[in-house]
């Protein structure tokens, strides 16, 4: 039992953390709305490269004075590519008394002359319109911005309060400092100590006294809460993310991404404070870098959003399936003018959130396998019009979050192929790794979840509409619909959910210093012994259990490499790879690497891809 004295304290820390959130307020938000003056690419996400432009346009303003002052919301974030003339907005909540920045930033934004031309974010961008973040009025200068007050505050969390379902749905990732961390790391004791932290450093006073706060709130808050988790489930994924600072040195801000689930919790001994906490700091953020926009979140009360901010200048569907991207598209160029019609129709309906997926057709596909196995399958796929702009669709995603994938998984990757997961495994064989465990995952597309895949998509494209889409479009089986669980095999959107999902597995993996090659839901992990393996296994059974999946057991296999390996088509051994999918293959004529070609064996050709053979380890 916690002693008195130490409960006392913590009791004291509660109500003085109580108190000092309100210095915070009133809150002002200014939604800042331009053009894009020249093509810009910037990167898939935003939450380095506005904050780096917004400080240096503030005067170089040193970020951790911003930690105290304002935060900046990214609805963009997630848009690769701004052709000339695309519209841009952004918004930017202050407190503490932060809208003092805004008259400068606002002078500063009608002179873009002054912004750094070596930035993403230089000289083109034009200013077009300022409006109140919560009222969506036009406005001329920053004194005309309405407040969000402690009353404002009081009517959310009484909103909060009454809430049957909760949700924290994280935007921009959040970032305690682990390198990879377990979702069940995050439990109510840490969660209510890191917005507890946030309000304590976005408060202006001696940096001494916010440390000595901190420590005071690790050591004693967790006693209180621990008892009581209000966090019901959870759902996150670790994300590495890489940015170029001003010198061009690439730099990692990773964290959590996913959603968390909350018990109703109103009978908590301190639930007002937590109602306080999470609704004020869905606009300052947790964890670190918060001053750069990581670690935002907004809270879903019965399927309502409680945070105020505003929805990017055009959805991410408006863009994939604009008129530009369907003229770029060989499919639509292709069709006839009636066909180009109908498709720039249903486009339409897609974008403005009216479409209804038609039925899908199923039927079965029956294949041989190489070792003589009758494989059979059932397809499902969409009337040709949806399924070429699904197929759209899933290009565009697929571009915009290759970048989230490991660099072992080649499967319905843009610019990957089978070959190259061929050529990446006989590599790591020949690096004294002879055990292969071979596996794939039991009925992968028909076991996924929905809740993961939609979890997934509003955190990684904060897009409602898009994911809204696609949850339709896996739920047209009628099956699928009624049990939340399982995405089409056909379907064009397919292949890239799973590999959103099964990225965890890749991670999971490498953190663990495992080496394997994932071709959608078959992998295999090179090992050096078969104790490594079989560790291996283990490790792929606790990764998969989190995503509800598991191994099929009927094709998990441990052996050597000298045993001779089929995968993905190909035979493989010590010294060679043989592609066993031609029909009639001629004689096997060694072709021996050369510097900078394309080991793509043809049809039925051996391809030597090692000049020395390879260390044989011996089993211990």
């Amino acid at each position: 039992m916690m002693p008195k004295n130490t409960k006392i304290f913590a009791i004291e820390l509660i109500e003085q953390l109580d108190k000092q959130l309100y210095q915070l307020l009133p809150l002002r938000q200014l939604i800042i709305e331009g053009e894009i003056t020249t093509d810009t690419r910037p990167q898939y996400f935003h939450q380095t490269s506005i904050p780096a432009w917004i400080f240096t346009l503030l005067n170089r303003l040193p970020p951790e004075k911003a930690k105290t002052a304002f935060r900046l919301h990214l609805p963009e974030s997630g848009n690769l590519y701004y052709p000339k003339g695309s519209p841009y907005r952004f918004a930017i909540t202050t407190f503490n008394g932060g809208e003092t920045y805004l008259p400068q930033l606002i002078t500063a934004l009608t002179t873009p002359s002054t912004n750094p031309d070596r930035r993403t974010w230089h000289n083109n961008f034009r200013l077009t319109a300022l409006k109140d973040g919560y009222t969506h009025q036009t406005i001329t200068t920053p004194e005309e911005l309405s407040q969000y007050t402690p009353s404002q505050l009081q009517i959310d969390c009484d909103t909060l309060a009454q809430a049957q379902s909760i949700e924290l749905l994280i935007e921009t990732g959040i970032a305690f400092g682990q390198s990879k961390v377990s979702a069940s790391d995050l439990d109510s004791a840490q969660l209510l100590l890191q917005l507890g932290i946030s309000i304590i450093y976005a408060l202006s006073g001696n940096q001494a006294d916010q440390t000595r706060q901190v420590q005071n709130l690790s050591e004693h808050l967790s006693h209180l809460i621990t008892a009581e988790p209000f966090i019901r489930d959870s759902h996150l994924f670790y994300l590495n993310k890489t940015y170029a600072d001003s010198h061009g040195k690439y730099k990692y801000l990773s964290g959590y991404h996913g959603s968390i689930t909350l018990t109703p919790y109103q009978t908590h001994p301190h639930a007002a404070l937590i109602n306080k906490l999470l609704i004020l700091c869905q606009y300052l953020g947790i964890g670190k870098r918060s001053n750069y926009g990581i670690g935002q979140y907004r809270l879903i009360a019965d399927h309502q959003s409680l945070k105020k901010q505003p929805p990017p200048s055009q959805t991410l569907l408006s863009k994939l399936l604009s008129i530009e991207t369907l003229c770029r598209s060989p499919e639509y160029a292709d069709a006839e003018e009636n066909e180009k019609t109908q498709l720039r129709a249903l486009a339409q309906d897609i974008i403005s959130d009216s479409y209804i997926p038609s039925p899908m057709q199923s039927f079965t596909q029956t294949r041989t396998s190489l070792s003589g196995q009758t494989k059979t399958r059932t397809l499902h796929t969409a009337p040709p019009q949806e399924r070429l702009l699904q197929k759209i669709v899933a290009r565009g995603l697929s571009e915009r979050l290759d970048n989230m994938q490991h660099p072992a998984s080649y499967g319905y990757r843009p610019k990957r192929s089978r070959q190259m997961a061929v050529k990446a495994l006989k590599k790591l064989i020949e690096q004294n790794r002879p055990w292969i465990l071979e596996s794939d995952i039991a009925d992968c597309f028909d076991s996924i979840p929905h809740s993961i895949i939609r979890s997934r998509l509003a955190s990684l494209i904060n897009d409602d509409i898009t994911t809204d889409f696609i949850l339709r479009v896996i739920s047209a089986l009628r099956q699928n619909a009624i049990t939340g669980i399982g995405i089409p095999q056909g379907s064009p959107l397919s292949p890239l959910l799973a590999n959103i999902v099964l990225r965890d597995l890749d991670y999971d993996l490498s953190q663990q210093n495992y080496h394997h090659i994932r071709y959608a839901d078959d992998f295999v992990i090179c090992c050096r012994t078969p104790e490594e393996a079989q560790q291996a296994e283990q490790a792929c059974i606790q990764s998969l259990s989190e995503q509800q999946l598991t191994l099929k057991l009927s094709k998990t296999h441990l052996k050597q490499i000298s045993e001779g390996l089929i995968f993905l088509g190909y035979h493989i051994d010590e010294q060679t790879i043989q592609d066993l999918s031609a029909q009639t293959a001629e004689q096997n004529l060694p072709l021996i690497e050369q510097d900078g070609i394309n080991p793509i064996t043809p049809p039925g050709q051996t391809l030597i891809i090692c000049r020395n053979p390879p260390h044989r380890a011996q089993p211990s």
